[in-house]
């Protein structure tokens, strides 16, 4: 029974669509720097994860990029979340805190804001860091 589980959950690998995909649409070029962004949640986690089991075979270097917009408790846990898990993959981090309510332009929303101010950071930060590519699991 085991066996078969382990079996079931090889099947289940995301890693051969997220890989021809990579291909087909040439998303990534061999050799590139990407920065992901990671909030933490199941998405980006899985996305940087993926990316992080093709780095070696795309000589791809990651770099993690996390904003706590600080819109609720428990933002700055997250970013937390964050540093550990870029620690523990080897993976360089960017953690860039934004006060998105200062930030907010008239007759924006918060989450126009916080998403124009993440995405203006996240394009400030691949510049700094010379990558090629912003990959975003969302």
């Amino acid at each position: 029974m085991a066996e078969k589980a382990h079996q079931e959950a090889n099947s289940l690998d995301l890693l051969p669509a997220v890989r021809d995909a990579v291909a087909r649409h040439r998303l990534i070029n061999r050799g590139e720097r990407v920065l992901v962004a990671v909030s933490g949640g199941p998405d980006s986690v899985a996305l940087c994860h993926l990316l992080l089991r093709l780095a070696g075979e795309m000589d791809m270097q990651l770099h993690v990029f996390h904003m706590d917009h600080g819109l609720r408790e428990g933002s700055a846990a997250d970013a937390h979340f964050v540093q550990r898990l870029a620690d523990e993959w080897g993976v360089p981090l960017t953690l860039v805190r934004e006060n998105v309510g200062a930030g907010r332009r008239r007759g924006e929303s918060t989450q126009q804001a916080a998403r124009r101010l993440r995405y203006a950071a996240l394009r400030r930060t691949a510049a700094q860091i010379g990558a090629a590519r912003i990959a975003l699991g969302h």
